[in-house]
């Protein structure tokens, strides 16, 4: 495993309290960028909190703690599984919009 002598996120956000709106959009870009990296490969990370995303020593992301990760099986998922997604923008969602 790569050493990421930065800390995590939720260490960055106690010790500075706030992010510049600069840095903000950095670190979320960085996020987004892993969350689709995962989705590529069509895997699910579901524990994504600012405790699994650590920082190297350029202060890059890395996602971390795969341990809640599963495969995305298009064939298998649900009208339910996008309830959430759903209700949060008001628009159905489909498998090939995910990955």
């Amino acid at each position: 495993m790569e050493y990421l002598p930065g800390g995590d996120m939720m260490t960055l956000l106690m010790r500075k309290d706030t992010l510049t709106e600069d840095e903000a959009r950095f670190y979320i870009a960085e996020t987004v960028l892993a969350i689709k990296s995962i989705h590529k490969h069509n895997y699910i990370h579901r524990d994504i909190k600012p405790d699994n995303l650590l920082l190297d020593r350029y202060g890059h992301l890395r996602l971390s703690d795969f341990g809640l990760c599963i495969p995305l099986d298009c064939s298998t998922l649900k009208e339910k599984d996008f309830l959430r997604a759903d209700s949060f923008n008001g628009t159905s969602q489909n498998c090939e919009r995910l990955v």
